[in-house]
């Protein structure tokens, strides 16, 4: 027969405290219940459990065997519920979050750091990735949250944007069209780029804003990191359009050109993404509530 772990729980208290009555005191249940239900337990068993020792009683060898294996059970329980009031309280556990690389290096740090300085016992996993990627990890239920580009047409998922991500078309210094004032996207015509990966929202708001225009550009090169696409324009080896956020210190540094266009304004929209469905982890909530704030991310984010 299973056993009952109220049984198991009252038989444990009278076998820490040696007496039938100190137990019942323990657990606040009369002392007559307690020996009704110790009494339960070993019919159910099979076997006597205790035996009368002056005025308290002592256990049997069965008495001590189950005892400790009730230690064991009870001792799980308390670690468990710990572990879990831990969880709700944010002292302790994991977040798994993903970002695209343009959201993990120019908008993320400042909300990642106000978060492990308010939870420092929480660990952040960051998974690197590209939109479509990130998107079908947390289909699968193996990143809670991601940062990715959108929109998101997803069924499965609720997607909500945090920042508005401007881009800018950039050349090298000596560029001819760095040396002029705003041109009109019909002038990039054959002109050679420097293109992000296809699949990519980068490369998806280029193709577009490009193809609205009925702009042809020559691609001679498709790569999957801005960093390495701002160092081939540096080269002189074409256009490319990447984050604003990105060039920032080139351009200071006078080793990029943002080339400003006459008629399109190219941004995209930064969205995180969950599932559908299913309430944030207390630590997921904790990061979104801080992302709410006026000041979770820089102002030029906002």
């Amino acid at each position: 027969m299973p056993i009952n772990l109220h049984h198991l729980r009252l038989f444990h208290a009278v076998a820490q405290h040696g007496s039938v009555s100190r137990g019942a005191a323990a657990v606040r249940v009369s002392q007559p219940a307690v020996s009704r239900e110790v009494r339960e337990l070993e019919r159910a068993l099979g076997v006597p459990l205790l035996e009368p020792a002056g005025r308290g009683v002592r256990l049997t060898a069965a008495g001590r065997l189950l005892d400790e294996y009730a230690s064991q059970i009870f001792g799980l329980a308390e670690a468990a519920e710990r572990a879990l009031r831990e969880l709700v309280q944010l002292e302790r556990g994991q977040l798994a979050l993903g970002a695209i690389a343009t959201a993990a290096i120019y908008y993320l740090p400042p909300l990642l750091q106000a978060f492990r300085r308010r939870y420092p016992k929480i660990d952040l996993a960051m998974t690197i990735g590209a939109t479509r990627d990130l998107i079908a990890s947390v289909r699968a239920g193996q990143l809670e949250l991601s940062f990715v580009d959108g929109p998101v047409d997803d069924p499965a998922l609720r997607a909500t944007p945090f920042a508005t991500d401007e881009l800018a078309l950039i050349a090298a210094p000596d560029h001819p069209l760095a040396q002029r004032g705003p041109v009109r996207l019909a002038e990039l015509v054959d002109q050679p780029f420097i293109l992000q990966e296809p699949g990519t929202g980068l490369r998806e708001r280029t193709d577009a804003a490009l193809a609205r225009a009925g702009v042809q550009v020559r691609p001679v090169m498709q790569l999957g990191r801005t960093e390495v696409i701002k160092q081939m324009v540096m080269a002189g080896l074409g256009l490319s359009v990447v984050s604003r956020r990105a060039v920032q210190a080139e351009v200071a540094e006078g080793r990029l050109c943002i080339v400003p266009l006459a008629d399109a304004a190219l941004a995209r929209q930064l969205v995180y993404v969950g599932r559908r469905g299913v309430s944030p982890s207390p630590a997921a909530q904790a990061l979104l509530d801080l992302l709410a704030a006026e000041d979770a991310l820089s102002p030029a984010a906002r």
